[in-house]
């Protein structure tokens, strides 16, 4: 009698351990995705920006291939927040996340980069083709019919050619923020290169 409620038992102990594993690795999916992750627009956070723009600059040192960066704010964000709510500011923010997406490649990663800040990674990718991406970007964002009326972005990009001895992700991002205040300073609602053909 003993041997036949063994056999039940070890399954029944096996199905239990079985879907606490699986349970135990939905829960560390999960919290890796929280931890990569923006709660409010579900793009990926600056924290993974650092970790993935890191990876994708040494890769492209390696293979010799081209990177470039896009970073993105949205003009007179607080006053749209001011005249309409926060909460109307995140809707500009979530329906903005959505454009980028629609907007850049497979291959390309969206980060949501500060409060009104966006950043692009664009693996091979030289100044020309991040010249194109940035422009479609633009016009898609100018486009659309936001609920609380138009919104305009300020764009800055840098690009690291393959054998650029001194340049690294740090230095990308640099470059792409100088690219960002020209934007900004020069008028808004425009994309800057630090770079010119």
């Amino acid at each position: 009698m003993g041997d036949f409620l063994l056999i039940p038992t070890i399954l029944l102990v096996t199905h239990v351990i079985g879907n606490f594993v699986s349970e135990e690795r939905n829960v560390q999916s999960d919290l890796y995705k929280l931890a990569i992750g923006d709660g409010l627009t579900g793009l990926y956070n600056r924290r993974f920006f650092t970790e993935m723009l890191a990876r994708k600059m040494a890769r492209s040192i390696k293979e010799k291939q081209s990177l470039s960066l896009l970073l993105i704010d949205i003009d007179h964000f607080k006053p749209l927040n001011d005249k309409h709510g926060h909460a109307a500011g995140d809707r500009v923010l979530e329906s903005l996340s959505k454009l980028l997406i629609a907007s850049v490649r497979v291959r390309d990663k969206v980060f949501r980069y500060g409060g009104e800040e966006f950043a692009i990674i664009l693996p091979s990718t030289n100044m020309a083709d991040v010249q194109q991406v940035a422009a479609r970007v633009h016009l898609s964002i100018r486009c659309h019919k936001f609920a609380y009326g138009p919104v305009t972005v300020s764009m800055g990009w840098s690009t690291y050619a393959p054998g650029e001895s001194e340049m690294d992700g740090v230095t990308l991002v640099q470059q792409a923020d100088e690219s960002l205040y020209r934007a900004k300073s020069e008028g808004r609602d425009r994309v800057v290169g630090l770079q010119a053909l």
